[in-house]
Formats: C-alpha cells, structure tokens, sequence
C-alpha cells in the first residue's frame, strides 16, 4: 500500500501529538486508515480526530469553533469554494506585497530567530500563512483557521495543523522553539496561551506585541485611546485597527513572566521614522483589507527583486527612534517541577 501524503508529512512529529483533551497525560494519538479515510486516536480517552487534506484537526470538545470549523472542512461545496479562495488568494493585489511595513518588519523580525537550533522543532503559534515555514527545517504550523492553514499546506509541504493555541495538541516540552507573531494582542485569552507555549516548549521562543506605550497610537488609534480612557478595545475591520488586547511593555512582560517565562531579552521593531510614516499611511489606505500574513513564495517573485532592494536601502537610512509600537521578547520557560508544570500550565 502506498503511503499516505499525511504519514510522509506528519512521519517525524506524529510522536509529539496529543488529544488536546487529554492535555498533560502525554497519551498517544495513533493514526488509522479506514474506509479511504484517515484519522487520529487518542490511546486514552479514544476521542477521533479527522485528517482532512493532511491536516489533522485537534480541537478540544469544549472549544466552541471545533464544530463548525471540522463541518466546513468536510463540506464539499466548502472544499470547492476554498479553492476558489485559493486561486484569489494567489492573485491578490500586489499592495500587500509590495508594501514597505511589511517587508521592513518581516525581515527586522528574523534577528530574534537566529539563536534557533536548525534541528530542533520550531512551532508557529498562530502561522497563518505559512510566512515562516521555509526558514526551518522541522516546521510546525498551528492556525484557528481552516482557510488560512489549508492556504499554507496547498504550496507547502510542511505539517500544519489547525488547532486553538489555548490547547495545543503537542506533548509536554516536545517543541525546541515556537514563534508567535500578532497572536496575543488579538484575544483575551492572551494567558492561557502563554501558559500553553511555556508548556509545550523545551528551550526559547518569541514573542512580537505591540505595546500601548509605544507609539501604537499610529497603528492602532482607535483602540489605543478606547485602552487608555478605560473602555473595552473592540475588533475594527479586517486590516490593523483591531487590537483587542492592548498592553503596555510592562504589562506584558508581566504576564510572559508570570505564566512560567524568563525573559532573556527585548527589541523593538519598526523604530524609523519614515517607517512609522509609511505605516500610517499603508493602515489608513488598506484598513478594510486582507491582513493574512505574507506567504514565503511572493517574497521572492522575480519583481519584487528589483523593490525590495530600495526598501533595504530606505530603511538603512532611516532615523532611528526610541519609540517603537511592536516589541519582540525572547524568553526561555521556567524550569518547573515536571507535575507541577503540566498541572499549571493546563488550568
């Protein structure tokens, strides 16, 4: 029998998945073949997981976007319209790609990588689409979203898996690295999130936020001044302005330490004036926009060699402020007592 694309994807990681209802127990999840369908087992609670295109999809039964999310997976007419997603997603307008903000800050951003083991397991907690996946060579993609994880397997062959990062369905400190990148400052749930990395993780990860005492202002206005007179941040179109969680440096340095984090070190991206400059302009313009993240593939279209080049040149001359709106935390998980770490990072 031929094997299958998920076992020649998923081969080298299936050891590190887990039922996400049976987080902390570090049971198996065993794959089965049965009827031209595929699936995962748990050895614990035997809870089925459906693959669907090679993804396999490990909601926990309380997450409420598990169901509908797995019924759309598995809807054909859904399958027939992603794919009509996908041909639009590949022809999108060249703005995004083209835009300064992003190219400038993806690249900043790879400073804070290069301390990574090239051989260890890198996951990317909130992936969308798969803008990372080809620096690494043990990659993991976890996204809520279908659409955006079918994206980043229909051009990668890397794992994905579609997942809440509040239940990650990896085994306890099986993850050398994780990356999250404009995850937490998206929902409330900022803590449970952190507490699930700092479990999952055996050595370093990254964390990028904006900080409301930056200059976040010009970013996210709305929600910056909504944060600092006391009212409830609310999710604003599709394109920036839609930070539900705004926190100072401070605060989430906090938080990051007091969820089982050592902070070894901080920088800030997007400290240029002219980047500032542009961002605010490229927020306003595209405010009602796509804000998925930039696939690796249009990085390196052959017309955008020619673009990029400037933007390095712009950005080196770039005068440099204090004042950034995103900071990048490099932390390290608390070495905790192996049940007291499983039992706390769970609750």
């Amino acid at each position: 029998m031929t094997e299958s694309k998920f076992i020649q994807i998923w081969r080298d990681y299936l050891g590190i998945l887990c039922c996400p209802d049976c987080i902390g127990k570090n049971t198996e999840l065993n794959y089965y073949y049965d009827n031209n369908k595929e699936y995962l087992c748990c050895g614990n609670c035997n809870r089925r997981y459906n693959i669907i295109n090679d993804i396999p999809i490990l909601f926990a039964s309380n997450c409420l976007p598990a169901i509908d999310v797995t019924k759309k997976a598995k809807d054909d007419n859904y399958s027939r319209s992603l794919n009509s997603d996908k041909e639009k997603m590949s022809s999108l307008d060249d703005w995004k790609y083209l835009s300064y903000q992003y190219y400038t800050r993806y690249k900043e951003f790879d400073k804070n990588l290069v301390n990574f083991d090239n051989k260890g397991i890198v996951l990317d907690i909130g992936c969308a689409g798969g803008s990372l996946a080809s620096k690494f060579n043990n990659y993991i993609g976890l996204d809520i979203s279908w659409k955006l994880v079918s994206f980043a397997r229909s051009y990668l062959d890397k794992p994905f898996v579609l997942a809440d990062a509040k239940n990650m369905p990896f085994k306890n400190k099986s993850i050398s690295h994780f990356i999250s990148r404009n995850l937490l400052e998206h929902t409330r749930d900022d803590q449970k999130i952190i507490r699930e990395a700092a479990r999952v993780c055996n050595s370093s990860g990254v964390f990028e936020l904006p900080c409301s005492d930056g200059v976040s202002i010009l970013i996210d206005p709305v929600n910056v001044i909504r944060h600092k007179v006391g009212l409830t941040p609310k999710p604003l179109f599709s394109y920036g302005f839609g930070h539900i969680n705004m926190q100072s440096e401070g605060e989430w340095a906090r938080r990051l330490m007091e969820n089982h984090f050592d902070i070894i070190r901080k920088s800030s991206l997007g400290r240029g004036i002219l980047y500032k400059i542009i961002s605010l302009i490229e927020f306003i313009l595209f405010s009602s926009g796509d804000n998925d993240d930039i696939p690796t593939k249009y990085l390196s279209k052959k017309y955008f060699r020619f673009l990029h080049p400037i933007y390095d040149l712009i950005y080196s001359i770039d005068p440099k402020t204090n004042k950034s709106w995103s900071k990048v935390f490099y932390v390290k998980p608390k070495r905790l007592e192996g049940s007291n770490r499983s039992e706390s990072a769970a609750n």
